[in-house]
């Protein structure tokens, strides 16, 4: 990490790249954010990477800045405040006090990914394109000129969706999502061409209409073909494929507070009546990646990980990958608070850190290591999980952190 990085913000990972969010804290006291990218570049989802940080040879596994160079673009001031990736793609959010949000997007283009329509030769070559939202509508009232804050960025393996809040001049305010991406399984809602069939991708973004001013959509989650969105009220809304049950009971789950989706999965953090939290998980379960024992015949609902859960533990986190998942807990106890993380699912390139590369069929402890028995390992307290295309990472801080 750079000396003077003040906390990481977020990780999020492609096929072979990742981008991680900095905080920065400079001399002056004053706060700035930062993007550091690693790995696979050939598509140009890095950016322009500065290469002075690396040596020869070295420069797909070293993390680096990532130079925007948003002057050129009248993008001066703005600064990263949300970052996403998906396949072969990367996107920013990028926000300026006083201006509108403004969305970026680089990489890969081949189903409609950074949803600015078709790119043209002469534009092929931009280091990031501009994702616009003026062609859009809400109940008449054009995007264009309206004031527009990014809420969230979420991606799948090939769609992304967009929470928007958008503000026009007589005061009026309304959020939506938009998505773009591929849209063949109804990722993206019932988009259908004239002859009523499903459209294989969107290229530019499109409102999702699945907002309800009485119960408000706050959090969102994609897999590679499918899309779940949690409300106020704890429901939970899934649409797109369910070939692999992902969307298997959903509509049942009540008082869900966090949501994740894998591939081929959909999990749900809930609180019982007795105060117990527990991880409720549906979808595909080759790999183990449902956290618990599945009998031979059976096809998977919605149902609980099979992870130990006290009143005195709270779930901090969920962390989903493409068939994996990480649980961030915090346990109380008399002489002191404990961090943990546990995880399970597919690990074939050892993305679970636990020396093998044996899949997980119910959840295992990922840290502290407990074949280490190492004490600095053990003050170490986890703070942050990310997972990723066959990656996790943990993130810790010395001493113990509430």
């Amino acid at each position: 990490m750079p000396v003077d990085t003040n906390q990481v913000l977020n990780i999020t990972s492609g096929a072979n790249h990742t981008v991680i969010l900095l905080e920065m804290k400079r001399q002056s006291g004053k706060l700035e954010t930062q993007l550091w990218g690693s790995g696979d570049e050939s598509s140009g989802q890095l950016g322009a990477v500065d290469h002075r940080f690396i040596h020869s040879g070295e420069k797909s596994t070293i993390f680096r800045p990532i130079e925007l160079s948003l002057e050129q673009d009248g993008l001066l001031g703005y600064q990263p405040k949300l970052v996403a990736a998906s396949w072969e793609a990367t996107y920013v959010t990028l926000s300026c006090d006083g201006r509108r949000d403004v969305l970026i997007s680089m990489g890969s283009n081949d189903f409609g990914d950074l949803g600015v329509g078709t790119i043209s030769e002469e534009k092929k070559t931009r280091l990031f394109h501009i994702v616009s939202f003026d062609h859009l509508a809400l109940d008449g009232n054009s995007l264009n000129n309206a004031s527009i804050k990014i809420l969230s960025l979420v991606t799948g393996q090939r769609h992304v969706v967009v929470q928007l809040e958008v503000a026009w001049r007589n005061n009026s305010l309304r959020k939506c999502l938009v998505g773009w991406g591929t849209s063949r399984h109804s990722q993206l809602g019932k988009v259908l061409d004239q002859r009523e069939r499903s459209i294989p991708y969107i290229s530019a973004p499109c409102i999702i209409s699945v907002e309800d001013d009485e119960d408000p959509i706050v959090t969102t989650a994609l897999g590679s073909q499918h899309t779940v969105l949690l409300r106020a009220s704890g429901g939970i809304l899934g649409f797109g494929s369910n070939r692999k049950n992902q969307l298997q009971g959903l509509g049942d789950v009540e008082h869900a507070t966090k949501i994740g989706c894998t591939w081929n999965g959909t999990y749900a953090l809930v609180e019982g009546e007795n105060g117990t939290e527990h991880i409720l998980a549906t979808g595909s379960a080759a790999h183990g990646q449902l956290g618990r024992q599945i009998p031979s015949g059976v096809i998977p609902s919605v149902a609980p990980v099979e992870l130990f859960m006290s009143k005195t533990t709270r779930i901090r986190a969920l962390a989903c990958g493409t068939e994996h998942v990480l649980a961030l807990l915090f346990r109380s106890a008399e002489n002191g608070n404990f961090s943990e993380v546990w995880g399970w699912g597919w690990n074939e390139h050892g993305n679970l850190g636990v020396g093998t590369t044996e899949n997980a069929f119910t959840p295992i402890q990922l840290w502290p290591p407990l074949a280490s028995g190492l004490e600095r390992e053990k003050n170490h307290f986890s703070i942050g999980i990310w997972a990723g295309s066959g990656t996790s990472w943990i993130l810790t801080s010395t001493g113990n952190t509430q």
